[in-house]
């Protein structure tokens, strides 16, 4: 999240993911505002140089090997779900996610306009 600071933001991805890998039995749907602005959802992986020192880049790619590793998939690929102005700019990003351990959890699923 936005209002976080990098070390806040670390912990709750780290126990995002403890929670993601916990009990393989249990489906789950996970969901939120992750705020990742570097991640390519449509890819699954990270926009920008994979050995970055960037801390929040770094935060994001263990973000990203989590939910592989988790064996998660994730619903919203190429939708917007945040647009705001900055400056004289509209600037629309993906920083909802859903996050299920089983894709056959979602039958129905659209993306409504921020």
């Amino acid at each position: 999240s936005s209002s976080l600071n990098e070390d806040q933001n670390s912990e709750f991805l780290d126990k995002f993911l403890q929670i993601a890998s916990c009990d393989n039995q249990t489906e789950k749907i996970l969901l939120g505002d992750f705020n990742c602005p570097d991640i390519s959802w449509l890819s699954g992986n990270i926009i920008g140089p994979k050995n970055s020192i960037d801390k929040n880049i770094k935060i994001q790619q263990d973000f990203v090997e989590g939910i592989h590793n988790a064996g998660l998939s994730w619903l919203i690929t190429n939708e917007k779900t945040r647009c705001r102005k900055v400056g004289n700019t509209i600037q629309e990003s993906t920083i909802d996610q859903i996050f299920l351990s089983e894709e056959s959890l979602s039958n129905d699923f659209k993306v409504l306009p921020p």
